[in-house]
């Protein structure tokens, strides 16, 4: 997905727009589904948002910030998750996240390509 082209002071007075993701799918005999976020690198202070991945000319001090379908954030690696409770069999689920590009905290922005992967695991109950 395209998050957008930004300059460097886009970031630093964070004006940056929010870009939906939706993930969805089809089960049999569910009756909730948990959506949990992992990746192998984070960034941000607390290392809650997804790192810049891109291996030339890369952007620096800067993240990817995901959010549920219910607006709380998805912390990576975390016991954080989304539950789709319907209190009736599921048997197709639509799920709408955003992601957007910001300052991480960590380090200066400095202009350059970004890429950023992120794994979203499924648990069917």
């Amino acid at each position: 997905m395209d998050l957008g082209t930004y300059g460097v002071s886009d970031l630093e007075n964070d004006n940056t727009l929010s870009t939906l993701v939706t993930v969805s799918g089809n089960c049999s005999n569910t009756r909730q589904i948990s959506i949990k976020l992992s990746t192998s690198k984070t960034t941000g202070s607390d290392g809650t948002l997804l790192v810049n991945t891109a291996s030339s000319n890369a952007a620096k001090g800067v993240g990817v910030l995901l959010k549920w379908p219910d607006g709380s954030q998805a912390v990576p690696d975390s016991t954080n998750s989304f539950i789709l409770n319907e209190n009736r069999n599921i048997t197709l689920f639509s799920a709408a996240l955003t992601a957007r590009l910001v300052k991480s905290d960590t380090e200066k922005v400095t202009s350059g390509t970004f890429s950023a992967i992120g794994t979203l695991q499924f648990t069917y109950e």
